[in-house]
């Protein structure tokens, strides 16, 4: 029996991509200027948040690392575009560091620890 297109759209929707997308509008919603040099890098970094699990073609080992360090761009840039060392978003480096650490082990995530915190 077919599986009609819709159903197989929303098959690609998970729970946690709402969650990931409900956390990056609230933290859109609290930036002060809502200017684009300040939008434009969170966004991006939500994309890339929501598409990394999507993207089968990126699956591998040279894959996931090449996500973490495209999320850790957009955080740097984030981060530079809101205040640079004082901003009060420098959890957001995080999230690279938290993805290294799901997938590269010990030292994959020590590595991006020190990067993030470069």
């Amino acid at each position: 029996m077919p599986v009609h297109p819709l159903l197989r759209w929303l098959r690609l929707v998970r729970p946690h991509d709402l969650v990931w997308l409900l956390l990056f509008a609230a933290l859109g919603y609290t930036l002060e200027d809502h200017d684009i040099f300040d939008i434009g890098p969170l966004a991006a970094l939500a994309i890339a948040q929501v598409l990394e699990p999507k993207i089968k073609a990126l699956a591998s080992t040279r894959g996931r690392i090449f996500w973490i360090v495209l999320k850790l761009v957009f955080a740097w840039l984030f981060i530079g575009f809101t205040g640079s060392i004082i901003s009060p978003y420098w959890w957001v480096m995080l999230l690279p560091v938290l993805s290294a650490a799901t997938t590269l082990g010990l030292v994959g995530t020590l590595v991006f620890a020190m990067m993030a915190s470069a």
